[in-house]
């Protein structure tokens, strides 16, 4: 176990570190994007090691098959972290945003396909929305189980704009690029106060997804004041990023004596 808490701690801490050097390249020093990006792919390995590790511990035949899928979409992803920063490093060469972002929209595909075929796994994270309501728990059932696709959704329709506007097929505000991202946030936090009544139930199962969610959301929000040109540095936009993970390396700390 004291290895495993390591291993997600040397995650986190590789994650705040490019956060950081992120931040810093984009406000003030001049360097490669290859060279921001290692600490990113530190963290995408060892968290793949680490989750590997947790579902292992299950055993499960489908579960085995879980682990499959999920070093699948990982691949993926770690692909787009690589085609990325080369895309930033060299603006003009032949690889087109659409190839970059490529990768990322299969990855979100193959977790809309884990989400479709091994539903047990993934509703475990919901259970708590669904059993203070006994005669309405067909329908919150349904819309927990809807959230996340809108989730991978959400992100799949602001890349592809993103990735329109960057060919310079579109031309769209920033305000107008986030609202899939923001409609999505809204139907979230939606979810968590209508479903988790009476304060009671609120202050077991709410408090926690909110605590975890809040700070992603005024994230967007800062993000978007800053493109928009509210404020001068990014560094500001990405406090909510920072604080969340301190509180999750601050967490790993702990993990091996749990």
């Amino acid at each position: 176990m004291k290895w495993a808490g390591c291993t997600l701690g040397l995650a986190c801490s590789s994650l705040m570190v490019w956060t950081g050097l992120t931040v810093a390249r984009i406000d003030s020093i001049s360097t490669r994007w290859v060279f921001v990006f290692i600490p990113m792919w530190i963290s995408i390995c060892l968290t793949i090691v680490f989750l590997s590790w947790l579902f292992s511990r299950i055993g499960s035949q489908s579960m085995w098959q879980t682990v499959f899928w999920f070093w699948f979409c990982a691949l993926f992803v770690l692909l787009f972290t690589v085609l990325l920063p080369i895309k930033l490093d060299s603006p003009s060469a032949d690889l087109s945003w659409y190839g970059v972002l490529t990768p990322l929209w299969i990855a979100c595909a193959l977790v809309y396909l884990i989400d479709e075929h091994f539903p047990d796994y993934s509703f475990k994270f919901h259970t708590s929305f669904k059993h203070h309501r006994p005669d309405n728990d067909t329908q919150i059932g349904h819309f927990v189980r809807v959230i996340p696709r809108l989730f991978i959704s959400s992100i799949v329709v602001f890349t592809i704009l993103l990735a329109l506007q960057w060919e310079n097929v579109i031309s769209l505000s920033w305000p107008v690029m986030f609202i899939p991202l923001f409609v999505v946030d809204g139907l979230y936090m939606l979810m968590i106060f209508a479903f988790t009544s009476p304060i009671s139930e609120f202050l077991i199962n709410g408090i926690l997804p909110l605590f975890i969610y809040s700070p992603f959301l005024v994230f967007k929000i800062l993000l978007l004041l800053y493109l928009q040109g509210h404020f001068k540095f990014v560094a500001f936009a990405f406090i909510p990023v920072f604080v969340l993970e301190l509180v999750a390396w601050c967490a790993t700390l702990v993990l091996p004596f749990v």
